[in-house]
């Protein structure tokens, strides 16, 4: 993995975080590796109209 260092936003204060332990990168990585069955899950629970 990569160990880009970006600056966030909390509480007032900026500190550094790795890319990687960021919200969005986790949802991203969440979804690629779990594609399938969050498609099947979705599709089942009709979210999807």
């Amino acid at each position: 993995m990569s160990h880009f260092i970006r600056n966030i936003l909390d509480g007032g204060r900026i500190h550094k975080v790795k890319y990687e332990e960021t919200e969005s990168y986790r949802t991203i990585k969440m979804f690629i590796n779990n594609r399938e069955q969050l498609l099947e899950k979705m599709l089942a629970d009709n979210y999807c109209k």
